[in-house]
């Protein structure tokens, strides 16, 4: 496991990698399923698969959750990186594409910039146009406050990524709804 004599960048590297690992693996063992939400309680908000202790790190006797990782863990450890919302997989369709590659300290902030770049500019994902009302992913109003720290905006995080069109500054967002059907490759 990560400790503090790993650098910062290569302890996210590997919480994002056991994040997404665990994902896949949970939907692997309850394929076939239309959405990962299927996985979980039969009640909103109630034992859902993210809530599910089901994963063992190193030598801990304790088994922890999804929402361990990605809630407790990487938001709170390394809060101020929003840039992991474009890399964490949830394997619903309008989450963020999996890697083909596996994060590394060494290369993580290319690598989260190219996540970010990727995500952005997806249409299907964010309509960037028309400038004063884009429509743009559940994942900004999801977590607002992780975009919104300091100076930054999500309006600021959508130019500094987009490829093309810009939105305005002080443009109001609606937000897409998001799919939560399983993606998968046919």
């Amino acid at each position: 496991l990560p400790n503090e004599k790993w650098s910062k960048d290569d302890q996210l590297a590997y919480w994002l990698n056991a994040y997404n690992a665990f994902t896949i693996q949970r939907v692997l063992r309850g394929y076939p399923v239309k959405s990962i939400k299927n996985l979980g309680g039969d009640k909103s908000l109630v034992n859902t698969v993210w809530d599910q202790r089901f994963i063992r790190l190193g030598n801990e006797k304790e088994k922890f959750c999804l929402n361990d990782l990605e809630q407790r863990l990487i938001r709170r450890k390394f809060s101020g990186e929003y840039r992991v919302h474009f890399a964490l997989v949830c394997a619903a369709m309008s989450c963020p594409k999996l890697r083909n590659e596996a994060y590394v300290g060494s290369r993580l902030n290319q690598q989260l910039d190219n996540q970010a770049r990727s995500f952005i500019n997806d249409p299907a994902k964010n309509k960037l146009a028309p400038a004063n009302a884009p429509e743009v992913s559940s994942i900004f109003n999801f977590y607002p406050g992780d975009f919104k720290k300091g100076e930054n905006t999500v309006q600021k995080t959508l130019n500094k990524y987009s490829a093309g069109q810009k939105v305005d500054t002080e443009a109001k967002l609606k937000y897409m709804t998001y799919n939560w059907a399983l993606n998968e490759q046919k």
